[in-house]
């Protein structure tokens, strides 16, 4: 019988590794998808950034011509 119980407590604690192996799995790669989007709206921002430059230049030039009048 004392066989059989230990036996089960290592079958229930290989388990519980193999669920805890496949929860982190499962967090490692969702930690890679988070990665890529992060750094594809990096680059994304980075692309925008000579926008934005014109934008507030635009702004500047058109307040400027806007206290002359």
């Amino acid at each position: 019988k004392r066989w059989q119980e230990a036996m089960d407590d290592i079958q229930a604690r290989k388990e519980r590794m193999s669920k805890a192996l496949a929860d982190w799995e499962a967090y490692t790669q969702a930690l890679a998808r988070a990665r890529t989007t992060l750094e594809a709206r990096e680059h994304d921002l980075a692309a925008m950034q000579p926008l934005l430059l014109d934008v507030t230049a635009a702004e500047s030039a058109l307040e400027s011509l806007l206290s002359q009048v």
